[in-house]
């Protein structure tokens, strides 16, 4: 007859509940932590080699090394490719104007401008007009922007094609005109002719809108070319 003792009892009490005993829960985090201790121990043994290796240097530098001064043959060399440069002509020369009939003369007065294009008599009346209707727009006085459209018109009936271009954007937004897409569209067809890039703009989007894509195309490339001449 086997006697069966309170620590049996206990014991297979804790083993049937799933709750370990303090004895052998105490073992068992000393048993991590002494698996952690060693862990630790073979990590800062893996990198004893690598700080023996990594040996500090010096580097010695002389007065002539800190002379920022160019070699002959670099100066040879520079000089040479200044000439191949120079037969080319100067390829980062760009146009005064990019954009001709923009309103950047009204909106910045102090822009360069040459005193052949001030003398111009349509683009002086032009650029009078559009501040005209600049400054009735401002004010909210309506009158002042139907004598400038007047005098947009007035322009554009002179072939000016800038004038055109702002006639023909007057008609497409019945600003001060009847809106008139067929007018519009002639009057920025001639001043694309003329050679505004808001007209040709203008062009590719309505050609764009009809399925003509060769026409679209082409006003679309021109105004590309004129943004990477900008860059």
């Amino acid at each position: 007859m086997v006697e069966v003792t309170s620590l049996d009892v206990a014991n297979k009490t804790y083993m049937n509940s799933g709750v370990l005993p303090t004895n052998q829960r105490l073992l068992n985090r000393d048993t991590a932590m002494m698996r952690r201790r060693t862990v630790y121990a073979f990590l800062l043994l893996s990198l004893l080699p690598l700080s023996a290796v990594a040996r500090p240097f010096v580097l010695v530098l002389s007065q002539d090394d800190l002379i920022d001064a160019p070699s002959s043959s670099a100066a040879d060399g520079d000089s040479s490719s200044s000439a191949e440069w120079d037969e080319f002509g100067d390829s980062d020369a760009k146009p005064e104007d990019l954009d001709p009939g923009s309103w950047r003369l009204i909106f910045e007065p102090d822009s360069p401008q040459t005193a052949a294009e001030s003398a111009a008599d349509d683009e002086a009346a032009y650029y009078s007009a559009v501040a005209k209707m600049v400054d009735s727009v401002s004010s909210g006085e309506p009158r002042g922007a139907a004598a400038a459209a007047a005098e947009i018109e007035a322009a554009a009936s002179g072939g000016y094609p800038h004038a055109q271009s702002g006639l023909g954007f007057l008609y497409n937004m019945g600003m001060s005109r009847e809106r008139n897409r067929a007018k519009a569209f002639m009057y920025h067809y001639f001043a694309a002719d003329g050679g505004n890039m808001q007209s040709k703009m203008a062009l590719a989007y309505t050609y764009s809108r009809q399925d003509v894509c060769h026409c679209s195309l082409r006003y679309s490339v021109e105004f590309v070319l004129l943004l990477l001449l900008c860059m």
